[in-house]
């Protein structure tokens, strides 16, 4: 029986820079018959005095809807980690969602995908509503938590893991992790927007720049994982390389930082691409730790493709890649690891295998291989 509709609690809002959710939600929606309804994320922690101090607009980075996918807004309170699943909570907030959800299903078939475990996740699995279910995990979301929140997140990620479907890991981490909780979970690793990103026009770009100074960057968050040890060493080895990082500040930044590092704001997918096809050499410098550990970076994909070479430290999914061209990995900030590594990356020219790479590593390749919701949609 082919689904068309699915409801789609995402682990983010549709307006932030573009991640494995919305590529997943295109995807199908562009390759089926099958109709989408995003419906915003709930917080999953308690608020800090920091959120005060946070630009309201700092996820918002304009991403483009989709004529397909429908989007469900709320202003979400804070307090699910505190009355959990409780019937007060779910009575008089969540039913005007469930409402909403079930107004869109009206009487088709639908399936639940849950990008991130919350209680109305849970209270929809208990409903006979829905044909067909599945949980993404893209993250170890309790390990970015602590306190009531960690203990939280960590129960009702179980629960939601062992009632779904079928579960999608986007790392081995995962993959091993939910195995546990269920007999039906496949590796789905993450990629990157093929129709973004223009085959060997990064080569083009660099071969064509008049300036010769070299440029290390980085696009994504800077958080609590970020190692900024090993990015002011590299500053400082190489006071002559320009060292880029692009994305929202979440956590501390070190006082009297080299001269070298250039921090810019958050920005769009669009952007983002156009920083980095002027860098030389991509940069992944997250700490070895539990919430890495279930990490396979986004931006890797996104470097190898423009292909630029890439330094990382050895972390999460990394492990599972030590054998790719054009792939740096250091685990020491001292001048013996650090200087050949960065020296083979400014210098590395792309080959054959950097090409059977990329083609292999798009959004469409994954979800295809994959098979998403398979048997049950309706192929356009």
């Amino acid at each position: 029986m082919p689904v068309n509709k699915l409801v789609y609690l995402a682990p983010l809002k549709w307006q932030s820079y573009a991640q494995r959710p919305h590529f997943m939600m295109r995807y199908l929606a562009d390759t089926s018959d099958v109709k989408i309804l995003w419906v915003d994320p709930f917080p999953a922690r308690l608020p800090k005095l920091a959120d005060l101090s946070r630009r309201h607009d700092v996820y918002n980075q304009g991403t483009k809807a989709h004529p397909d996918i429908q989007m469900y807004s709320h202003r979400p309170l804070p307090i699910e980690p505190l009355l959990g699943c409780s019937k007060l909570y779910e009575t008089f907030y969540l039913q005007k969602i469930v409402r909403a959800i079930l107004d869109f299903v009206g009487n088709d078939v639908a399936a639940l995908g849950i990008g991130k475990p919350c209680c109305l996740a849970k209270m929809l699995l208990e409903k006979d509503i829905f044909f067909t279910s599945f949980y993404d995990a893209m993250d170890d979301y309790p390990e970015f938590h602590t306190g009531i929140s960690k203990k939280y997140i960590s129960s009702i990620m179980k629960t939601v893991a062992s009632g779904v479907d079928q579960v999608y890991a986007s790392s081995h981490f995962l993959e091993n992790k939910f195995r546990a909780f269920n007999d039906n979970v496949l590796l789905v690793p993450n990629g990157y927007d093929g129709l973004n990103l223009a085959p060997g026009k990064n080569l083009l770009q660099r071969d064509m720049q008049q300036n010769d100074t070299k440029i290390i960057g980085y696009v994504g968050t800077i958080y609590h994982w970020f190692d900024w040890e090993l990015v002011i060493a590299i500053a400082r080895l190489f006071p002559a390389v320009t060292i880029k990082l692009i994305g929202p500040v979440l956590g501390h930044i070190p006082s009297h930082l080299p001269a070298n590092i250039v921090m810019l704001p958050p920005c769009s997918n669009e952007e983002a691409m156009r920083y980095m096809s002027s860098f030389d050499v991509g940069l992944i410098p997250f700490l070895k730790n539990n919430a890495t550990r279930a990490v396979d970076p986004i931006k890797y994909y996104e470097y190898r493709a423009l292909n630029l070479p890439v330094i990382s430290t050895l972390f999460g999914d990394m492990q599972h890649k030590v054998d790719d061209p054009g792939l740096f990995l250091v685990s020491d900030t001292g001048m013996g690891a650090l200087m050949p590594a960065l020296e083979s990356a400014l210098s590395y020219k792309c080959g054959e295998d950097d090409f059977s790479l990329r083609l292999s590593s798009t959004w469409s390749s994954r979800f295809k291989e994959a098979s998403i919701l398979g048997e049950y949609l309706g192929r356009s």
